[in-house]
């Protein structure tokens, strides 16, 4: 089941609001935020600061890191970037 994620970065507490009340499954903000915004939530907070980011050219790709199916994978991301794909 797919999980959904709101990523304010910079930090905006109505947006943060709104994305709570929506029924968001996590919020992303800056480090700074994130004390603030745990106690503004149940949910998942998580610090944009801490989070890898890798954009993947297909939906193949993405696969293959959600399952993490094939950990030791070698993938070329949009960027041209070899990345190897962690076991979760």
């Amino acid at each position: 089941m797919s999980r959904v994620y709101l990523k304010c970065v910079p930090y905006d507490k109505g947006m943060v609001t709104l994305g709570l009340e929506a029924g968001v499954d996590g919020v992303v903000v800056p480090r700074a935020d994130v004390a603030a915004t745990s106690q503004l939530s149940r949910c998942e907070v998580l610090a944009a600061e801490d989070l890898e980011r890798l954009a993947l050219d297909s939906k193949a790709e993405e696969l293959i890191v959600e399952d993490g199916r094939v950990a030791g994978a070698v993938i070329t991301n949009a960027a041209g970037e070899k990345v190897t794909v962690k076991a979760k």
